[in-house]
């Protein structure tokens, strides 16, 4: 092997390592590309069961601003977006806005742990158990990636990786009175 296809190979692991730390996954580069669900859009009906057995489908969000959430216990800057997303379902939820957090982790033993362990208060609806993929249908290729979707049901707000999520959150209700 050259000495250049070394050094191109060293470089593409090392940008591969990046973003695994980051917690995205190598096909990322489809979404920074500006693929998949875009704000303004009508995002895609779904229901889903969530970790309490209960059923959740974006329909029953109408009149709310929806923070849906695509994360994994496994990506730690999924992990730091957890007090965010606390906050916003203890300090937001009086005013209409409604957390609901899809997990593509495919071990739901350890998800419901996880969730256990931290006393996690808002909605977590496992992808990997239901038949029809939510991060599918939103395309999803990587974690964290916010949708922030307004009360008349249109995507405000497309966030990959970690963000001011109770800014943003804070300035649509805002702009909204």
């Amino acid at each position: 092997m050259t000495r250049r296809a070394l050094v191109a190979a060293a470089a593409g692991t090392a940008a591969l390592a990046i973003l695994a730390a980051a917690g995205a996954r190598p096909d990322s580069a489809q979404a920074a590309r500006g693929e998949g669900l875009q704000v303004g859009q009508a995002p895609p009906a779904f229901s889903a069961t969530d970790l309490n057995g209960l059923t959740q489908s974006l329909g029953e969000h109408d009149g709310e601003i929806l923070v849906l959430h695509f994360w994994a216990t496994w990506c730690g800057i999924c992990r730091g977006e957890i007090p965010k997303l606390i906050t916003l379902h203890e300090e937001f939820g009086s005013k209409g806005v409604t957390v609901l957090a899809v997990s593509v982790d495919e071990d739901l033993w350890t998800l419901r742990r996880y969730i256990e362990r931290r006393k996690l208060p808002y909605v977590i609806v496992p992808d990997s158990s239901q038949r029809s993929s939510i991060a599918k249908q939103y395309g999803i290729y990587g974690v964290p990636t916010t949708y922030i979707i307004s009360r008349d049901g249109k995507i405000l707000a497309r966030i990959i990786g970690p963000s001011d999520l109770v800014g943003r959150v804070r300035r649509i209700l805002s702009e909204a009175s």
